[in-house]
C-alpha cells in the first residue's frame, strides 16, 4: 500500500499539468451533466413539490358566474357521476378582457387577465407567496412570479390596470407561485378582499367568473374533454371558458429547458471525450518520455499491473475530486442559471440535491476512465526492463512515414510538417476527429446564435407566427369587411381579415382538440408555417399541425372530422406574444364537417395543435361564423403607434382594440432571446477550453516524440522560430481539417438536427440559412486559439541542444 501511494504521488508529481488539465474538464463535464440532469429531473421534483405545497388543482376551468349560478346543481351532479374527481372546489374571480397591464417603466402588455380574491377559502391551488414587501400597501396586489422573471416586474413597482373607460393602479407587495395559473400561459393576479370587490364594481357584472377546480385520481386530459363537453351542452349563450390543466401546465413551462438540457449534454459528452484524450496522450507521452524509468521500477520488483494501477488509481482521484466539485458548482449557482435560462417557469428555484443521478453518472465515467487508462496503459505489460534501460526499443515506434520529402512539390518546411502528420497517423486521425466534433458542437451554437438572436427569419420560422404591424379588432364582428375595406389606402400595403389562431378551438376526431386559424388569403401571408402541402382553398379542404396530424394519425390525403366551436382558452399558450383576441363563444347551432387535409404547418406560436380552414368551410360548422380581427400591414417607414392613435379617432367606438403587432411580438421575445445567448456563450466557453487543453497536449506530444528529429535539426541549422512555426502550422493543419470535417457536416446536417431539437414544440422542418460568414470566423477564433497555444507549449523547444541527445545516445 504504501509503495502505490509513493507510485501514485511520483506521478501527480511529474504531470501536474495533465493532472490539472483532467481535473478541470471532469470537472467541467460532471457540471455540464449534472446540471442537465438538474433541469430535468430537478424541475421534475420541484414541479411536483410545488404540487403539493399549494395542493393544486388538476384542473380548473373558468366560467362566468351567472353560468356556474345558473347550473350550479348540474356542475355538482357532473361531480358526483364521475368515479375519478376526488375534490371538487369553486373560486370567485373577475376576467378582464382587452386591458393594459403596465409595472414600473414597462411597456404596457395587451390581453385578457383574471384577477382572484387573495383571502379566498378552500384547500385547492392555496394562495402561496414567496417574495413580500415587509409592510403591505393597502392597495397591494399579489403577482404571478413569472411577471418578475419574464416581465421584469419588481416589488414595490406600481401596477396599472386600464382600459377606454378607466384605470386602476396598485402595489406589486409580492410575487406568488401557482401551478395552473402561475406560468407565462395562464397568469392570474391575486387581491385582497376590499380591494377585488372594489375592482369588481368598477370592471361591472361581464366580468365576474368563477373557477371550478377539480382534483382527479384518473387521466386529467380525459376529465377536460368531459368536463368541455358538458359546458358545451349547457351553454345557451356568448360565454367565455378557459381551461388550465396539470399536465399542460408542465409541458409549457418544460418545452425550453429540452433544448437546453440537449445542447448542454452534448456539450458535457465532449467534455468527456476530451478527458479521455488526455489519457491517451498522457499515456503515449509516459511510455515514451519515462521509457527508462519504467523498466527500472520492473527490475526492482514492481509488476506491470502495480504499475497500471497507480496510473488508474491517479485518474480515478482526480475524476472523483473534480466531479465532485463540478457537482457542488453546479448545485450552488443552480438557481442563478435557472434565472438567466428559464425564466418563464414561475416557480422560485429549490436546491434539490440530485445524489443518486449525480452518482451514477460519476460512477459511470469513472468505470470508463479505469478501462481506457488500462487499455492505453498496455504496453507497460510487455516491457522488458533491460531493453527499456539500454533504450534498445521503445514502445511506442511509430508508424514509418513513406513520404520522400525530396520528391514533394511543397517547401522543405511544408514537407516536413507533413511528414510529421503522416508518421503519427493515429494521432492526427484521432485529433481531426475531436475537432470535428467540437466544430460541430460549436457550430451548432453559433447557428442558434446567428438564426435566433441576430436574425428575426429564424425566430418566424420557430414560432410559424404571420407578423403584421398593427392588429385591429372591431367592436361587432359582423363590421370587420366593412372596417376592412375603410383601413385600405396610404400608407397601408394591404389588409387581412382573420379569425385570429388560437383564439377558438375545434373538436376533431378522436377527441382531439385543435386551435382554430382562418385567414382571408393565405396566399398573401408572409410568413407562412406551411411544411407539406399547401393552405386551404377550397371549403372542404383544411391545413392542420404536425403535432395534431401525429395525435390524429392523419397525414396529407385523409380526412379529418371537425365539430363543436368554442371559444379557446384565454389564456392559451401564445409564445412570446400577450395580444388580446375576440371570443368566440360556444354555438347553439354547431354543426360537423369532413375535410380534407391539404397541408401539414409547423410552429410554436398556440402551441402546436393548429387547424386552418377557409371562411366557407369554417361555417360549415358554425353557420354564423364571423371574421374577428383586421391584420394592417404598414408601408416602410410608417409609424405603428401613431397610425394606432389616429385609428382610435377615427373610428371612435367601432373598435374594441387597436394596437401594434410587430414590435409587441419581438419585445416578448427578449427574455428568450437572452436565454439562448447565455448558453450559446457559455457552450463556446467550454468549446474553447477543450480547444485550448487539446493544443496543450498535442503539442507536448509532437515535442516528445520528435525530439531527436528536432535536435538534429538544430544541428543542421534551423533555428528556434522555424521549429516552433513547424510544431504551431501542425496544430492549425489538424483543427482546419477537423474544422472542415465538422462545417460540412453542419452545412448538410444542421437544420436537421435543429428541427429535431424543436420537434417537441411542434417544429418538423427548418431551413435555416447556412451561416457561412459566422461559421468561418468561428474556425479563425479556434485556429488563433489554437495557434496561441501551439506557440507558448513549444516555446520550450529552445531547450533542445544537439550535444545533449547525443551524449544520450
Amino acid at each position: 500500500m504504501v509503495d502505490m501511494f509513493l507510485l501514485i504521488r511520483s506521478n501527480l508529481k511529474k504531470s501536474g499539468k495533465t493532472s490539472i488539465a483532467f481535473f478541470l474538464l471532469l470537472m467541467a463535464a460532471m457540471f455540464l451533466s449534472y446540471t442537465g440532469s438538474q433541469m430535468t429531473e430537478g424541475f421534475r421534483r420541484l414541479y411536483q413539490d410545488k404540487a403539493e405545497e399549494t395542493n393544486s388543482a388538476d384542473f380548473a376551468a373558468v366560467l362566468p358566474y351567472g353560468f356556474c349560478e345558473e347550473y350550479g346543481e348540474e356542475i355538482e351532479n357532473f361531480r358526483e357521476a364521475d368515479e375519478d374527481i376526488l375534490t371538487m372546489e369553486t373560486a370567485d374571480a373577475l376576467l378582464l378582457r382587452s386591458m393594459d397591464i403596465q409595472a414600473g417603466g414597462g411597456e404596457p402588455i395587451n390581453g385578457s387577465w383574471m384577477f382572484r380574491d387573495a383571502d379566498r377559502q378552500g384547500t385547492l391551488s392555496c394562495l402561496q407567496i414567496v417574495e413580500r414587501l415587509e409592510q403591505v400597501p393597502e392597495n397591494g396586489i399579489y403577482v404571478p412570479y413569472v411577471c418578475k422573471t419574464f416581465f421584469g416586474f419588481g416589488l414595490g413597482d406600481v401596477f396599472h390596470i386600464s382600459s377606454r373607460e378607466w384605470q386602476e393602479s396598485y402595489i406589486i407587495a409580492g410575487f406568488t407561485e401557482d401551478v395552473l395559473f402561475g406560468s407565462r400561459s395562464n397568469i392570474a393576479f391575486d387581491l385582497p378582499k376590499v380591494a377585488f370587490c372594489s375592482l369588481r364594481e368598477k370592471a361591472g357584472i361581464d366580468c365576474d367568473a368563477e373557477i371550478v377546480m377539480m382534483k382527479t385520481e384518473g387521466d386529467v386530459s380525459g376529465l377536460a374533454n368531459r368536463f368541455t363537453e358538458f359546458v358545451a351542452g349547457k351553454s345557451d349563450g356568448d360565454i367565455f371558458y378557459n381551461t388550465s390543466d396539470i399536465e399542460y401546465a408542465e409541458t409549457s413551462r418544460s418545452n425550453n429547458l429540452s433544448i437546453y438540457v440537449a445542447v448542454i449534454n452534448a456539450a458535457s459528452f465532449i467534455g468527456i471525450a476530451a478527458c479521455f484524450m488526455v489519457i491517451g496522450f498522457h499515456m503515449r507521452n509516459t511510455l515514451d518520455k519515462d521509457f527508462k524509468e519504467l523498466g527500472t521500477l520492473k527490475a526492482v520488483g514492481y509488476r506491470g499491473g502495480q504499475i497500471v494501477m497507480s496510473y488508474t488509481l491517479q485518474f480515478l482521484f482526480l475524476g472523483l475530486l473534480g466531479g465532485m466539485t463540478g457537482v457542488g458548482i453546479s448545485q450552488c449557482i443552480m438557481p442563478i442559471v435557472i434565472k438567466s435560462i428559464a425564466t418563464d417557469i414561475g416557480f422560485v428555484w429549490n436546491a434539490v440535491f440530485l445524489g443518486f443521478e449525480a452518482g451514477k453518472n460519476l460512477l459511470i465515467i469513472l468505470l470508463v476512465t479505469v478501462a481506457v487508462t488500462v487499455f492505453l496503459s498496455k504496453g507497460i505489460f510487455r516491457l522488458r526492463p533491460v531493453e527499456a534501460i539500454q533504450e534498445r526499443d521503445k514502445m511506442i515506434p511509430g508508424r514509418k512515414s513513406r513520404m520522400d520529402i525530396e520528391k514533394t512539390p511543397f517547401s522543405v518546411n511544408l514537407s516536413v510538417i507533413i511528414k510529421m502528420i503522416s508518421f503519427e497517423r493515429a494521432r492526427s486521425i484521432l485529433t481531426g476527429i475531436v475537432v470535428s466534433v467540437l466544430m460541430c458542437v460549436a457550430g451548432f451554437a453559433v447557428i442558434l446564435y446567428a438564426r435566433l438572436v441576430n436574425d428575426k427569419g429564424g425566430l418566424l420560422q420557430i414560432t410559424g407566427a404571420e407578423i403584421y404591424s398593427v392588429n385591429v379588432q372591431p367592436d361587432r364582428p359582423e363590421h370587420t369587411a366593412q372596417i376592412a375595406k375603410e383601413l385600405e389606402g396610404e400608407g397601408v400595403r394591404k389588409v387581412m381579415m382573420a379569425v385570429e389562431p388560437g383564439s377558438s378551438r375545434i373538436l376533431c376526431d378522436n377527441g382531439v382538440y385543435a386551435a382554430l386559424g382562418v385567414y382571408s388569403d393565405y396566399e398573401e401571408l408572409e410568413n407562412p408555417s406551411i411544411y407539406a402541402g399547401r393552405y386551404p382553398k377550397h371549403e372542404n379542404e383544411a391545413a392542420i399541425s404536425g403535432n395534431l396530424a401525429q395525435a390524429l394519425g392523419k397525414d396529407v390525403g385523409d380526412t379529418v372530422e371537425v365539430s363543436t366551436l368554442f371559444q379557446e382558452r384565454l389564456f392559451q399558450e401564445r409564445p412570446f406574444q400577450e395580444q388580446p383576441f375576440q371570443e368566440q363563444p360556444f354555438q347553439e347551432d354547431a354543426g360537423e364537417g369532413a375535410f380534407l387535409i391539404v397541408g401539414l404547418t409547423q410552429g410554436t406560436y398556440t402551441g402546436g395543435m393548429d387547424i386552418y380552414l377557409t371562411m366557407e368551410g369554417l361555417r360549415l360548422v358554425d353557420s354564423a361564423a364571423q371574421w374577428q380581427t383586421v391584420h394592417v400591414y404598414l408601408e416602410e417607414g410608417i409609424d405603428a403607434e401613431e397610425y394606432c392613435r389616429n385609428l382610435k379617432k377615427r373610428f371612435l367606438d367601432r373598435l374594441s382594440y387597436v394596437g401594434g403587432f410587430e414590435q409587441v411580438f419581438y419585445s416578448q421575445l427578449a427574455p428568450i432571446i437572452n436565454s439562448v445567448s447565455g448558453v450559446v456563450f457559455f457552450i463556446m466557453a467550454v468549446m474553447f477550453l477543450l480547444i485550448i487543453i487539446m493544443g496543450y497536449f498535442v503539442t507536448n506530444s509532437i515535442l516528445l516524440t520528435r525530439k531527436r528529429d528536432f535536435g538534429i535539426m538544430k544541428a543542421l541549422g534551423y533555428s528556434n522560430g522555424q521549429i516552433i512555426s513547424q510544431t504551431v502550422v501542425t496544430l492549425m493543419l489538424y483543427i482546419a481539417g477537423g474544422s472542415l470535417l465538422g462545417s460540412i457536416f453542419l452545412y448538410f446536417g444542421s437544420n436537421a438536427v435543429m428541427a429535431e431539437l424543436f420537434h417537441g414544440m411542434g417544429v418538423y422542418r427548418i431551413s435555416f440559412r447556412f451561416p457561412a460568414a459566422w461559421i468561418a470566423a468561428l474556425i479563425l477564433c479556434m485556429e488563433a486559439a489554437g495557434c496561441l497555444t501551439a506557440f507558448l507549449s513549444a516555446w520550450k523547444v529552445r531547450k533542445i541542444v544537439p550535444c545533449s541527445l547525443i551524449k544520450a545516445e
